[in-house]
């Protein structure tokens, strides 16, 4: 089988880790982590370095978020070409959560591709031409744009963790949402590899597996 790297992306409280769960047990040899959380991957050197320099991992600085890319995928590409994973999936990829939060709260009206371009050759460097890039879009798929942020932000506080959403209002979830839309509708007219899991309805995991695996 081929190298695969799977980079999963949507907005927070679609279900993105809840998914990647199911697939696990469905793939032995899988390694998956989140990017966002890099005292949970399999080499923390990384997390180690944000805390000896004193980092706050969830600044704004673009020059932080591209060392970020890069570790994320370098520490991909590792486990693939060494063996250690017959496939790698990246919860939370950071390009597609970079791109889509720029064009949709930092500087809205950006478009998501322009960002997400920007941000390609930190991640393509790490993986060369030996790996394979799989887009997995999830997200709720139900209703107006104002109904699937309600439900997002109705996640959220059921976690009982805190939100990056603004709780007044739906207009924070909504762009946030259309934003990886426009970026899942980007990769498919570039046809690029792309599945799109709609949390909101039900999905067969085993054929997922069977789709992540086919050359």
């Amino acid at each position: 089988m081929s190298k695969k790297l799977v980079y999963a992306f949507g907005p927070d409280g679609a279900g993105k880790s809840s998914v990647i769960g199911e697939l696990q047990a469905e793939l032995p040899g899988v390694v998956a982590f989140n990017a966002s959380q890099p005292q949970t991957w399999p080499d923390t050197s990384w997390h180690e370095e944000i805390q000896s320099k004193g980092h706050n991992p969830n600044t704004l600085d673009p020059e932080f978020h591209k060392t970020s890319i890069r570790h994320s995928y370098r520490m991909a590409s590792c486990l693939l070409r060494s063996g250690e994973a017959s496939l790698v999936i990246i919860d939370s990829d950071l390009q597609a959560k970079a791109a889509a939060k720029v064009s949709a709260w930092y500087a809205p009206g950006t478009p998501v591709m322009a960002v997400y371009d920007t941000l390609e050759p930190i991640s393509q460097v790490e993986i060369g031409n030996d790996i394979t890039k799989i887009g997995l879009h999830v997200t709720i798929g139900k209703g107006s744009t104002n109904e699937r942020a309600e439900e997002l932000m109705r996640r959220v506080a059921g976690r009982g963790e805190a939100s990056f959403y603004d709780p007044t209002s739906t207009e924070h979830a909504s762009a946030l949402i259309l934003a990886f839309d426009a970026l899942a509708a980007g990769l498919r007219e570039r046809t690029m590899p792309l599945i799109q899991i709609e949390t909101d309805v039900s999905f067969d995991p085993a054929a997922l597996t069977q789709q992540l695996l086919s050359d």
